[in-house]
């Protein structure tokens, strides 16, 4: 059986959720200077699941839940800003801990209302077999924005 998109998306969160905090504990590179690899791939690969998600996964239940709907893709922009907010200052650590914090707290809320919320509409709504052509759609969608080189901001 193929995975659903929910499965994809749950893996992306649970994957995020690894990265972060393996970012956080190595963050006094930053006061060094030196840009976090780790970093600008988690940085890169958020985008493109949040784009995915944008253009693949909201557009069949926006009908159902459009205030939800609008209130991920407003959670979105608010972490695409920190992103990018990340991404142009590796100056101190404290600094740079506290934005990673910020973020991690903003991709917690929003992973949470997602799975709870927007995952029963999308099982009580769509059949399996359409969960996981969406999910092909999506990593399709996701690798595109990789290759498209929608790089991080510095």
């Amino acid at each position: 059986m193929a995975q659903t998109i929910l499965d994809m998306i749950k893996s992306d969160h649970e994957k995020t959720s690894s990265d972060l905090k393996q970012i956080m504990s190595r963050a006094g590179e930053a006061s060094k200077g030196k840009r976090n690899e780790e970093f600008d791939r988690m940085h890169i690969e958020l985008l493109g699941h949040m784009n995915a998600e944008e253009k693949i996964f909201y557009p069949p239940l926006e009908s159902e839940i459009r205030e939800q709907i609008s209130h991920s893709k407003e959670e979105h922009e608010e972490i695409r800003s920190h992103l990018k907010d990340i991404g142009r200052s590796w100056s101190e650590k404290s600094e740079f801990t506290q934005k990673l914090q910020k973020l991690e707290e903003t991709i917690n809320h929003h992973v949470e209302e997602e799975e709870e919320k927007i995952f029963s509409t999308a099982r009580d709504s769509l059949k399996e077999d359409r969960l996981e052509e969406m999910g092909r759609q999506f990593e399709q969608e996701k690798q595109k924005t990789v290759q498209q080189g929608l790089a991080p901001a510095r």
